[in-house]
């Protein structure tokens, strides 16, 4: 969790000063994509485990759910990070962006030396022994999720705070009793605002730092909302963020599956669009955002297809294991 701080504290800021990162390596696409979407991941992923860690602080029954929970989220953080640091060590090896190389460059590559350091720290730390709690912990489903988590943070934040406590106690069952039920019942749905949310926020800052037309902001936001929605329902399904009764199978998963893998997988074009303008008979000179669309939309079809095709022939996620117990 420690190295996953550093990494947040370093690799943000740098990224919001232009006199630094104009002259990093990795400024350019396809490295500057997943930079962003670390940048989003990496502090999420962390704040659900200082969460569930601030928990496991107290006395009380520790559930098997929120152990399982910590330990996939290292492992989230761990192989986030890794993507992260591989992307620039290849921006750093190729020489990208050479011409613009400094004094600011060499700050940067020393804190990729730091980071990489602290996140070989971390995976050897990664015992045998939390291998398999994370195995135990893999056999029951029961217990608290993300949301009751945080629910159970703020309770516990809000009883030291004498003066609001009150107040805040009956705010909190409020929120439980009212706004929890429906995320849990609509988590696509949840997914999909908290998304909107958070890039509706980024896209307007973004907007007036940029000064971009109306077609560039669009183009911005639906790019961001498709890998933040993609990775929020993934991640948070691995993490177990929101517990769902119903377990999606059959056509509905394959839909689901498509369109989340879809929606992390139409960036791969983006970032590598330089190299792919043929697809949409374009180049980097004549390419514009009409041509931007094009290239995502065919992509976005082909990534959907083949991920349904792909799910229906193996026929994962399909009746017949109920059925047949039934049939037992």
């Amino acid at each position: 969790m420690m190295s996953a701080i550093i990494f947040i504290a370093s690799t943000g800021p740098l990224k919001q000063i232009p006199a630094l990162y104009n002259h990093a390596p990795w400024v350019n696409d396809p490295f500057d994509t997943v930079i962003s979407l670390a940048i989003f991941l990496i502090p999420a992923v962390t704040a659900v485990g200082l969460v569930r860690i601030s928990l496991c602080a107290h006395a009380t029954p520790l559930p098997i759910s929120r152990v399982r929970g910590l330990l996939r989220g290292t492992r989230v953080l761990r192989l986030g990070i890794g993507l992260t640091l591989t992307t620039q060590w290849i921006g750093l090896l190729i020489g990208e962006n050479r011409a613009q190389w400094n004094t600011a460059t060499g700050v940067q590559v020393a804190v990729l030396f730091l980071n990489t350091a602290l996140l070989g720290v971390a995976w050897s730390s990664a015992s045998r022994r939390t291998r398999a709690l994370d195995t135990a912990a893999d056999a029951s489903n029961h217990g608290p999720d993300g949301l009751a988590d945080a629910l159970s943070a703020l309770r516990v934040a809000a009883s030291r705070a004498r003066r609001v406590g009150r107040s805040s106690n009956r705010a909190l069952e409020w929120i439980d009793r009212t706004l929890l039920p429906p995320l849990r019942q609509h988590p696509l749905l949840g997914a999909a605002l908290v998304s909107g949310a958070f890039v509706s926020a980024i896209t307007f800052a973004q907007a007036r730092r940029e000064g971009y037309a109306s077609g560039a902001m669009v183009a911005f936001a639906s790019l961001l909302f498709s890998g933040v929605f993609g990775l929020l329902v993934a991640v948070g399904s691995y993490l177990r963020l929101v517990s769902s009764a119903e377990i999606l199978r059959g056509v509905r998963r394959r839909l689901v599956d498509a369109l989340v893998i879809t929606s992390i997988a139409v960036l791969i074009p983006f970032a590598f669009r330089s190299r792919l303008w043929w697809l949409v008979g374009s180049t980097d000179h004549r390419a514009g955002l009409g041509q931007l669309a094009e290239l995502l939309v065919l992509v976005s079809g082909v990534s959907f297809v083949a991920v349904w095709v792909t799910e229906t022939i193996l026929g994962l996620h399909g009746l017949d294991a109920r059925r047949g117990a039934r049939g037992r």
